[in-house]
């Protein structure tokens, strides 16, 4: 089975006036995003504002793609837009 990795992270979240709510948000959509789309391998946070998983086909990662990118940063107050993921291929 093809699995499609999606690799995300928040731009700028180092600038934001309160990094602790950004952080908050994020993991709030990932867990949002895992409960919706189900992926074989959760949405988690890795490293500082930066997440990633893995989905069994590309639409549903495209839409959770879409669903992180959009819902994360509007909802802090912060200003700070979230990354376009990238994806690869396993």
């Amino acid at each position: 089975m093809p699995i499609a990795t999606l690799i995300g992270d928040v731009r700028q979240a180092r600038r934001a006036p309160d990094r602790d709510t950004v952080h908050q948000r994020l993991a709030a959509v990932l867990t949002e995003v895992n409960d919706q789309f189900d992926p074989v391998t959760p949405l988690r946070i890795t490293v500082g504002d930066e997440y990633q998983g893995g989905f069994a086909d590309r639409p549903p990662w495209w839409g959770a793609r879409t669903a992180a990118a959009s819902s994360a940063a509007p909802q802090t107050g912060s200003g700070m837009p979230v990354a376009r993921p990238s994806a690869t291929r396993a």
